[in-house]
């Protein structure tokens, strides 16, 4: 009997692309893949991520840790007009 696997999400396919792009800049700096082919299929990846979740792989995302920085250097800008 087989087994039934769910589908995966846009967001988990999206990461698999991110997973993908890291492969390939390991491979990159290790000299076992051609630059220029490397960077058409990164740039592919990013698309693709992108398209499937424009959330976290869009130009606008932030992390959070961009957040969190943010979020201090205002409160560090509040105690100094205190």
């Amino acid at each position: 009997m087989e087994r039934c696997i769910p589908p995966k999400t846009d967001e988990e396919k999206a990461r698999e692309y991110a997973d993908r792009i890291a492969e390939i800049n390991s491979a990159v700096s290790s000299g076992k893949v051609n630059l220029e082919q490397a960077r058409l299929n990164i740039e592919t990846y990013k698309w693709l991520a992108y398209k499937l979740d424009p959330d976290n792989y869009g130009a606008n995302s932030k992390t959070k840790s961009e957040t969190d920085l943010n979020q201090m250097y205002l409160e560090a800008l509040k105690q100094l007009c205190d």
